[in-house]
């Protein structure tokens, strides 16, 4: 499969190239522009190979070649079918800055057809903070009457989606309902949206009753809340319900992200159950890797659990210590609820203390104690969510060097360059169970991820020069450090590298992938024909 993949991607960059080879001169697409509603086949198959490239996942490939190839015939629906496409892609990559240019830059006698432009113009603005540019693009364009239906909707849409970016969620929930009998929109993600406007605007019970016939995971999650706060339904209720959607089995992280965060809400109080159910919630929470699917609802971040840690070993302190200042007594507490797995409990006191700066000793102490808890639930995402430079619980100084290794090879697997440049300092010497041969390759990780590329280099040919033929493992295991010089834009050190590797192995499964990554190097150095033509070579490497 992966095979496929791979040729498909190949012989669509070739044909990405050849295309671009073969473009006429497009200066004639600023003159003036036909106005027929037909694109010409070369533009309609160059917009199918960007299609395909955004199919097989290479998103800067697929914008290159639709940069490389503008409209050659000058009309209308070839330029805007070509700009959409372009700006879709920007989009995707998250691109604001990008996309807000390149809206502005259409040809002039575009005149007012140019106004599809607006709502990508908008959209930018809005992602980058711009909203006094964004209203002011806006709302003008709804008074020009030679806009077609089709774009003042979605110009419509950008200005309901200003609104809610400014907070203003009573013009939200004025445009929403305009907008929603005006044009009548079904889609489930259009009445979570006009949901979510209700319910901060302040009409709960609203919200609730546009979600009750909604059958997806996330209206689920969203009307137990809103159900809970209008008091339709009692606490312990609402809960059950969030917890009956996170244990669907189709349900997505970022589905399970939203729904931790409302156990976290819902669970927001005084009384010690509360504060140990939240913690537990926000300990999920912060770990799932998905963007917040209604940041306006709900928004956590490690610095709430920090929050949270202090609220509950207070709580603890005043209700178990004779004297809940002594940070002596807390730890030592601490570890009575560790060792009776009341983790919860005992984390919020390892924090607490380490937050406490009267006692250094105690604060490192406590901080180990913490950091092995969390190492021994396998909670590194966590751990390095809450440690590390500019973290809630303070940086990596003072950890034993067993948990600095075990947090540094957690880094190194994940490619995290802040934490690994943070617990570096703190682990000079081969931890124990390393070998001197894995070490001289963390050693190289670290150099390159603190931004020494070239001592990374000489490391890793250092590694190299211990032998002549490498083993299956050992290729694997020097092409890391390879990926990490690719990740930080170093591609000329790991085209070199990748050559010196390629020259050590026969195993035709590693000259293939060794192909591979030599064309992502040659596609960022923006050497497009080569990478194109080391995709292919990749591809047709019999292998399996």
């Amino acid at each position: 499969m992966v095979r496929i993949k791979l040729f498909v991607l190949a012989s669509i960059a070739l044909l990405a190239v050849g295309a671009a080879h073969s473009q006429t001169n497009p200066s004639s697409a600023t003159g003036a522009l036909g106005t027929g509603q037909e694109i010409p086949a070369k533009e309609a198959r160059d917009l199918e190979i960007a299609g395909e490239l955004l199919k097989a996942g290479a998103l800067h490939l697929a914008l290159d070649h639709l940069q490389s190839n503008p409209p050659s015939v000058p009309t209308v629906a070839a330029w805007q079918a070509w700009a959409e496409q372009k700006w879709s892609i920007l989009i995707l990559l998250k691109d604001w800055q990008t996309l807000k240019q390149d809206a502005k830059g259409l040809p002039a006698s575009f005149g007012g057809v140019k106004n599809f432009a607006i709502a990508y113009q908008a959209q930018a603005m809005i992602a980058l903070g711009e909203f006094d540019q964004a209203r002011r693009l806006l709302l003008p364009a709804l008074q020009a009457s030679n806009i077609p239906k089709r774009l003042q909707k979605e110009i419509r849409s950008q200005l309901i989606a200003l609104y809610q970016a400014q907070g203003d969620f009573t013009n939200a929930k004025i445009e929403a309902i305009r907008f929603h009998d005006d044009y009548a929109p079904q889609e489930t993600k259009w009445f979570i949206q006009r949901a979510v406007i209700e319910y901060l605007a302040g009409d709960i019970k609203a919200a609730g009753q546009l979600l009750a016939a909604n059958a997806s995971i996330q209206a689920k999650l969203l009307l137990a809340l809103f159900r809970n706060d209008s008091g339709e339904i009692d606490k312990a209720t609402a809960l059950a319900q969030i917890e009956r959607q996170l244990q669907r089995k189709r349900i997505s992280a970022a589905e399970r992200k939203l729904g931790f965060g409302m156990l976290a809400k819902i669970n927001a109080g005084n009384q010690l159950d509360d504060q140990i159910s939240m913690i537990q919630a926000l300990e999920q929470y912060i770990v799932v890797q998905a963007d917040e699917l209604q940041p306006d609802v709900l928004s956590f971040d490690p610095q709430s659990l920090k929050i949270a840690y202090v609220d509950l070993s207070k709580h603890i302190a005043e209700q178990t210590l004779q004297d809940p200042s002594r940070a002596s007594l807390k730890l030592s507490l601490a570890q009575q609820l560790q060792a009776g797995k009341e983790d919860y409990k005992a984390r919020a006191l390892y924090a607490d203390i380490m937050l406490d700066h009267n006692d250094a000793n105690l604060s490192v102490s406590s901080k180990n104690l913490f950091v092995g808890s969390l190492i021994a639930a396998e909670q590194f995402s966590l751990l390095t969510q809450m440690l590390g430079t500019d973290k809630p619980l303070g940086d990596f100084s003072g950890i034993n060097s067993t948990a600095s290794a075990q947090i540094l090879n957690h880094a190194l697997s994940i490619g995290d360059a802040n934490i690994i440049s943070a617990i570096a300092p703190y682990l000079n010497t081969a931890p124990q169970s390393v070998s001197e041969q894995d070490w001289t390759l963390q050693k190289a990780r670290i150099d390159i991820f603190a931004g020494r590329f070239e001592q990374g280099k000489d490391k890793i040919i250092q590694w190299l020069g211990q032998g002549d033929i490498l083993s299956g493992e050992d290729v694997d295991r020097v092409l890391q450090p390879v990926f990490d010089l690719q990740a930080v834009q170093q591609n000329d050190i790991s085209l070199e590298l990748l050559d010196m590797i390629a020259k050590q192995t026969h195993s035709k499964r590693h000259k293939r992938e060794i192909l591979f990554w030599k064309a992502q190097s040659y596609e960022a150095r923006d050497e497009r024909v080569k990478a194109a033509q080391y995709f292919l070579r990749s591809a047709l490497v019999q292998a399996n």
